[in-house]
C-alpha cells in the first residue's frame, strides 16, 4: 500500500489530486481547517492517525464524492463547528457521477471508526443511491441529524448498505432514515446504539414513490428513548417484496416502540420493550401480512399483536450481518439464532442471500393512533457548488392517510 503523510496545515485537496489509485493519505495528529469541502477521488483512502481533525468553517462540508470508488475514510474527528453545509447536505456527501438517477453511482465506500460532531446545521453523513456502503463503527453526536440512505426512482439496482456498530446520540433531528425508490437489497442496519434524539430515533421507510425492497435487517439494536421523541422505530410505506427482519433489538422509555404503516412481509419478532408505553402501534394502515412474532415487553413475552387479527404468514428470515462474506441463508423463526459475535469493521462484505415470496396480501388503511411531528428540510443555497442536492420534505400529519413514508426528493430545475 502507497501512503503519503501530511501535516496539519497541508493543501488536502491538491494531496488528494495528485494521489495515485491505491494510494492511502495518513492525516498525522492537529487539526486541518477546512473551508472549502474537499473533492474524493476514486482509489485514494484517507485515514487519521489518532488526534487528526477535521475542523469546518461552521458553513461548508468537509468531503464530497460524486461516483467515487473504493474509497476508505477512517480514524478522523469530523467537527462542524456547530454549523454546516444545510439541511439538504452533510459532513460526507456522496452521490452519483451525475447527481442524478442516470450517473454511476459511488461504490465499495467504508466509513469507519471517525468521530461525527456538531453538525447543528446538516446531516453527519448524506448518502444518495450509494453501492456497497460500510458505516462501521463511528460516533455521531449532537448534530441535527445522523445518517441520511436515498435513491431516485429510476436508479439502477443497489445492493449492500451497512449501518452497523455506531454509537448516534444527541440529535435534533433522527439518527437514521432512509427513503428508497428503487430495487434495494442486502440492507443492514445492525448492533447500533442510538439515544437521546429528538424525532424519529429510526426510520427505516421507502421513499414517495416507493421502492422494490427486497432484503434486509434490523437487528441488535439498542434504541433508549430518553429524552427523546415519542417514536423509537418506524417502519412502512413499503410497495416491493418487503422482506425485512426486524429481530433482538432492545427499546426502551418511550411512548411508542414500533409503528408500521404498510410494513407488509416485515417480520417482527425476538425484539425486548422496557417501559414502553404502547410497544405496537400503526400509523396509515396495518396491512395484515406483518408477521408479529414472540416478542418481550416488560420481561413477559408477548405473541402476537392483540386486537390485529392474523399476523400473516410465517416468512423466511434474513439474518445479520456476521463477519463472514456471505449473510447466512434464511432460516426458519422457529431455529432462527439470537446473534452472536461483533461486527466486522475492517473489509468490505459481499452479502448474498435468498428472497422469500412476496407478499401478496391487499391493504387496508386504518385511523392512526397517535400523530408525530416529521423533519422539514429544505435545501438551502450554500451547499456543495455544482452538486444538484436533494432536498427533504416531510410533513406532519394527524390524519389517516399518513402512511410513514420519507420524501427524499431532488429540486427541479
Amino acid at each position: 500500500m502507497n501512503t503519503i503523510t501530511i501535516n496539519p496545515g497541508a493543501d488536502i485537496q491538491k494531496v488528494i489530486d495528485s494521489a495515485a489509485s491505491g494510494t492511502t493519505v495518513v492525516f498525522t495528529p492537529g487539526t486541518y481547517d477546512v473551508s472549502n469541502v474537499i473533492n474524493l477521488k476514486s482509489g485514494v483512502s484517507l485515514e487519521g492517525q489518532p488526534g487528526a481533525e477535521l475542523l469546518s468553517n461552521g458553513s461548508s462540508g468537509l468531503f464530497q464524492g460524486l461516483g467515487v470508488q473504493d474509497i476508505t475514510i477512517s480514524g478522523f474527528t469530523f467537527d462542524g463547528h456547530n454549523g454546516g453545509p444545510g439541511q439538504g447536505s452533510g459532513a460526507i456527501y456522496l452521490d452519483s457521477s451525475t447527481g442524478d438517477n442516470n450517473g454511476t453511482p459511488s461504490n465499495n465506500i467504508n466509513i469507519l471508526n471517525n468521530t461525527f460532531q456538531n453538525w447543528t446545521n446538516s446531516s453527519d453523513l448524506w448518502l444518495w443511491g450509494t453501492q456497497n456502503t460500510y458505516i462501521e463503527g463511528n460516533t455521531l453526536k449532537d448534530g441535527y441529524q445522523g445518517i441520511n440512505w436515498a435513491t431516485d426512482a429510476g436508479t439502477p439496482a443497489l445492493n449492500n448498505l451497512v449501518i452497523s456498530g455506531n454509537t448516534i446520540t444527541g440529535m435534533q433531528a433522527m439518527a437514521i432514515e432512509t427513503a428508497f425508490s428503487s430495487t434495494i437489497s442486502n440492507i443492514h442496519i445492525d448492533y447500533n446504539n442510538i439515544s437521546n434524539i429528538k424525532d424519529i430515533s429510526l426510520s427505516f421507510v421507502e421513499g414517495p414513490t416507493g421502492g422494490n425492497f427486497e432484503s434486509g435487517t434490523v437487528w441488535g439494536n439498542h434504541i433508549d428513548g430518553t429524552n427523546s421523541g415519542s417514536t423509537l422505530l418506524e417502519l412502512g410505506n413499503y410497495v416491493g417484496p418487503d422482506n425485512i427482519t426486524v429481530a433482538n433489538n432492545v427499546l426502551s422509555n418511550a411512548q411508542y416502540g414500533m409503528m408500521f404503516s404498510h410494513a407488509g412481509g416485515a417480520a417482527v419478532l425476538d425484539n425486548a420493550f422496557t417501559n414502553v408505553q404502547t410497544p405496537f402501534s400503526e400509523d396509515g394502515g396495518y396491512d395484515g401480512t406483518e408477521w408479529i412474532g414472540g416478542n418481550t415487553v416488560d420481561g413477559v413475552t408477548q405473541n402476537g399483536w392483540s386486537g390485529h387479527g392474523a399476523h400473516g404468514t410465517e416468512p423466511a428470515l434474513y439474518s445479520p450481518l456476521n463477519g463472514s462474506s456471505s449473510a447466512p441463508a434464511p432460516t426458519p423463526v422457529s431455529t432462527n439464532p439470537a446473534p452472536t459475535g461483533a461486527v466486522a469493521t475492517s473489509a468490505t462484505q459481499h452479502v448474498t442471500v435468498t428472497d422469500p415470496p412476496a407478499a401478496t396480501a391487499a391493504t387496508s388503511p386504518s385511523l392512526a393512533d397517535h400523530s408525530f411531528a416529521l423533519l422539514n428540510q429544505y435545501l438551502a443555497g450554500g451547499g456543495f457548488q455544482g452538486v444538484d442536492h436533494g432536498q427533504i420534505a416531510m410533513a406532519a400529519s394527524h390524519v389517516a392517510s399518513w402512511q410513514n413514508e420519507s420524501f427524499l426528493t431532488r429540486p427541479q430545475h
